[in-house]
């Protein structure tokens, strides 16, 4: 009976703790490496959780910017590049058509920023880049027609400024006939 106790009994109890040793000795290290990570894989679920915030608000800043475009874009309307003169004259004359108006002749000139001292003393110091184009149109017609005209320019895309407007009646050897003829100085802007 001793010998069956023995065999049945103490003989697979040592075994069973032999091999736990046995065990534990040698996979103590990877019981340790599951603890780092573990640890690791919560410190990259931060990670993880801190970059999908960072593509969110780039997400969102994305869609501010494709909505600023719009805006870049009129801007550009209004202050063009460059003096663009062909254009600056056929809307001036288109407008001037559209309002009944005969377009009798345009002057172009470029007028030189403010610089140094004198810009400090000079009420019309523009901002830095800007410039000035100064156009001197002519037209012929009716009063009610022309301030159509001027508020045609005023609602233009293109930044203008009227700054003088001259008229003269018709002279009485022809009658009366044939409107007024007015003389309009604007400044366009640009870049």
């Amino acid at each position: 009976m001793n010998n069956l106790v023995f065999k049945y009994l103490i003989l697979p109890l040592v075994l069973i703790l032999a091999s736990g040793l046995i065990f534990w000795y040698f996979d103590f290290e990877v019981w340790n490496d599951i603890g780092a990570t573990q640890g690791v894989i919560a410190q990259n679920k931060e990670i993880l959780i801190q970059r999908q915030k960072l593509r969110d608000n780039l997400n969102k800043l994305v869609a501010q910017y494709q909505e600023k475009i719009k805006d870049v874009v009129k801007i550009d309307q209004i202050v063009t590049n460059e003096p663009a003169v062909p254009d600056l004259l056929v809307m001036l004359e288109a407008l001037a058509g559209e309002n009944s108006l005969t377009f009798q002749g345009v002057n172009f000139s470029l007028i030189k920023p403010v610089l140094g001292p004198a810009a400090d003393q000079s009420s019309d110091v523009l901002p830095a880049g800007l410039q000035i184009i100064q156009i001197n149109a002519k037209v012929k017609g009716s009063y009610a027609n022309f301030l159509n005209y001027l508020k045609a320019i005023e609602t233009n895309s293109r930044l203008m400024d009227v700054i003088n407007i001259a008229f003269d009646a018709p002279s009485l050897k022809t009658g009366g006939v044939g409107g007024m003829e007015f003389g309009v100085t604007i400044n366009a802007y640009y870049h």
